[in-house]
């Protein structure tokens, strides 16, 4: 692969003012060069907020002292984060108190990504853009958890009836609850990814590997080194890296001091059929954001001719938007090394309905069975659609 965007500082010829920003702020190092000229200010705080990428932005512009830039980004872009800061404390609190909450009730949940995240690979709440808090905890207590949120004034994102909830809890893999008054959300997961997806935790094994973390003033346990890149790793993969600050993620936490065990890392990959997707996910920190890897691990990523593809495949979409359904149906199949997993995988996705298919047409509970006849038509027709393009 090639690039080395954050890692050389060099900037490639095809990449666009505001993108080469972005590449240059998401890298895990001290920049060693101001902005390239040319910088359309308004674009790249656009981008900025789809990517996730504002707070390390703001970092990078204010530690290069916004040389290049045009008149006024920097005062939008401190105001962008004078707003932003007040939400990332409220969030930080809101993770305090459920904690204390959900231990009070015997409730093991374990925070990952959001403040977590933050925390433990960037050592700052404030360096990574958070939308919500997220929560690991065995289905078996979701409704436990859900009672309490629901008590705490947040109502489910979807009301469903009791044959969709069924079904929710059979073939996805988190149950999402907002706070109308205070903006705020939260997600009670039993897995990562929806069983279509094709990947599922180990639960007892990441739960024996929990490392203890003082988070806003709770003592509590978050996810090994090992397991939180693994998450992210396919957490990415299933979004199709469609945001940049995914793989900041991944750099910080390569870069993060820490045990963390190769080893251990790809041996849990292989067992969970990701394998091809945590490379994946090396291979774009290594060179998108310069992350340094060992040399066996780089080796392993390189002697995968399927990265080197995929890697330009995801860069060529990074700043195109989401992709659409049949890009990313392909990508997600090239994304599995094991054959048994894109048959799976492809056989799964034809005949799960979504929560979207549930919505917008809401079956009473003896007819829900038709839901899983309506899919695969509906399922045809939008790839249809995408095979003919705009």
């Amino acid at each position: 692969m090639s690039g080395n965007f954050g890692g050389s500082r060099d900037v490639d010829a095809a990449v666009c003012p505001e993108e080469a920003v972005l590449f240059r702020a998401a890298a895990p190092w001290p920049p060693t060069g101001p902005a390239p000229p040319g910088i359309d200010g308004e674009r790249l705080l656009r981008l900025a907020a789809r990517h996730g990428m504002v707070p390390l932005l703001f970092r990078y512009l204010e530690e290069t002292g916004y040389a290049g830039c045009p008149e006024g980004l920097r005062e939008r872009l401190r105001s962008s984060m004078a707003d932003r800061t007040p939400w990332a404390f409220a969030l930080v609190e809101e993770l305090a108190v459920c904690l204390r909450e959900f231990r009070a009730a015997r409730i093991p949940a374990v925070p990952f990504k959001g403040p977590t995240l933050a925390l433990g690979a960037y050592g700052s709440f404030g360096l990574r853009q958070s939308v919500d808090l997220d929560f690991l905890l065995p289905k078996s207590r979701v409704r436990a958890a859900a009672a309490l949120l629901l008590a705490r004034g947040y109502v489910p994102e979807r009301d469903l009836r009791p044959a969709e909830e069924a079904a929710q809890f059979r073939s996805f893999c988190d149950r999402k609850f907002v706070h109308p008054g205070r903006s705020l959300a939260i997600e009670l997961h039993w897995d990562v990814t929806p069983r279509y997806f094709c990947f599922s935790l180990d639960h007892g094994a990441v739960r024996r590997r929990l490392r203890p973390l003082r988070l806003a003033g709770e003592e509590t346990r978050v996810l090994c080194p090992e397991d939180m890149f693994l998450v992210l790793a396919v957490h990415g993969a299933k979004h199709c890296f469609e945001r940049l600050a995914w793989v900041a993620d991944l750099a910080r936490v390569i870069a993060s001091p820490g045990d963390l065990s190769w080893t251990g890392l790809f041996a849990r990959a292989r067992d969970r059929g990701a394998g091809r997707m945590v490379r994946l996910a090396l291979g774009l920190a290594r060179d998108w954001l310069g992350a340094p890897l060992p040399a066996e691990v780089a080796a392993a990523v390189d002697r995968d001719p399927a990265i080197t593809d995929l890697a330009r495949d995801l860069r060529a979409g990074l700043f195109a938007g989401p992709p659409g359904l049949l890009r990313q149906t392909l990508l997600h199949l090239r994304m599995r090394e094991r054959p048994r997993d894109r048959v799976v995988y492809a056989l799964r996705l034809a005949l799960t309905p979504t929560m979207r298919e549930w919505s917008t047409l809401r079956l009473p509970g003896p007819l829900f069975f038709l839901h899983f006849v309506r899919r695969p038509v509906r399922l045809l027709l939008s790839l249809a659609r995408g095979a003919a393009g705009p």
